[in-house]
Order: C-alpha cells, then sequence, then structure tokens
C-alpha cells in the first residue's frame, strides 16, 4: 500500500471513531492540543498519522493506537480479543476437518480420575482439550468434581480402534497446525508478492 493511500485510511479512521464518540474535531483539538486544522488535515488525507497524535487520540476515543495508525484492524482490545478466539475456534475446526479427511476420527474422551474411576465424554470439545497438562486436576466432568489424573482418547483409523494417550494426539494436531500455518503464511507472502508488484505498475 503506497504511502497516500494509508494516510487516506488512516483519516477515514479517525473520522470514523470521532463519529462513533460523538465528538467534534474542535472537541479533539482541545483535549489533545493539536490545532482543528491538523486533524482535519489527517482525516482528509494531506497529513499522516504520527504515533505520538495516534497515542494521545486513541485515549480519548477509547480506540486502540494500532487501529488510528492502520497497523491493526481491531479497533478495541475487545475486538482483538474476539477475533483471536474466532480464529483459535476455526483453527480448532480445520484441524479437525483435516484429521477427519485423513481418516483419523475422535470417538471419545476417556478421563481418569485419581481413584481410578474412568469418565467417558462423547460430546464435541476443541483441541486445547488435547493439551492435558492443563486440565490435570481438580475439574468438573459430567457434572461432578473430580480429581483428573490422566487422559486418553479412544480413536478410530480407517476403521480401526486404538486408545492412545492425550499427549499422542497433542503431538499429531500440534504438526497439523504447524503445516497449516505455513501454507497460510506461503499464500499470505504470495498475495503480498502480487500486491506490490499490482502496485507498482
Amino acid at each position: 500500500m503506497i504511502k497516500s493511500e494509508l494516510n487516506k485510511e488512516c483519516g477515514i479512521r479517525l473520522k470514523e471513531c470521532l463519529n462513533n464518540s460523538n465528538m467534534t474535531q474542535n472537541e479533539l483539538s482541545s483535549l489533545t492540543g493539536y490545532t482543528q486544522q491538523y486533524i482535519s488535515n489527517i482525516v482528509v488525507g494531506q497529513k499522516p498519522m504520527t504515533i505520538k497524535a495516534a497515542k494521545l487520540f486513541s485515549k480519548h476515543l477509547h480506540v486502540r493506537e494500532a487501529y488510528l495508525l492502520c497497523e491493526s484492524n481491531h479497533k478495541t482490545m475487545e475486538d482483538m480479543h474476539t477475533a483471536m478466539i474466532t480464529g483459535i475456534n476455526e483453527m480448532e475446526e480445520c484441524i479437525l476437518r483435516y484429521a477427519h479427511y485423513n481418516g483419523l476420527t475422535i470417538e471419545s474422551c476417556i478421563i481418569i480420575t485419581n481413584t481410578g474411576e474412568q469418565l467417558v465424554k462423547k460430546e464435541n470439545f476443541g483441541v486445547s482439550v488435547f493439551d492435558k497438562t492443563s486440565l490435570l486436576g481438580k475439574q468438573i466432568v459430567n457434572g461432578k468434581e473430580c480429581t483428573i489424573a490422566d487422559i486418553k482418547f479412544k480413536i478410530k483409523i480407517y476403521n480401526k480402534t486404538f486408545i492412545v494417550d492425550a499427549d499422542r494426539i497433542f503431538e499429531c494436531f500440534n504438526f497439523i497446525t504447524n503445516y497449516l500455518q505455513v501454507q497460510r503464511q506461503r499464500l499470505y507472502n504470495e498475495l503480498e508478492r502480487k500486491e506490490k508488484y499490482l502496485n507498482m505498475n
């Protein structure tokens, strides 16, 4: 993205945030010490959004500095957190689909308590459950409190059933995650290269 486009986008975002905050350029000027003309020049794309200005504006507009600088599309910390959770959920779904496509199906989770009791959970669960280190100890399972000593999974690979430790599944999904991230980065780099080429012509 060339500089003039970047400045214009920052101005559009500043105007949007002013409107959302029901604040005028004069009011922002009074709060920050920047002149109304300077703020107006940013809004129309004639002046760049500086780090110092973005830092001050963000405090009074209650948005992230990075959003005003066009370094992030997440306006608030809450937006960023929501996007992260959505991204994790999408990645988990992608991993499970990829595993299923390659013949691996998770049938149930077998939770072993400190008394040796085995509790079976068959409902849907995210990939994070395979990291058993975060789940060992006291937990609520099937509506009652228990102390989890170990976690295993009943899986099916091309119609053959196995009982495996959660760590093995986690290692497998870790590998798939890394593979998918590498592929996503490769596609991103290719798109970025094409965009730069188009901007040069």
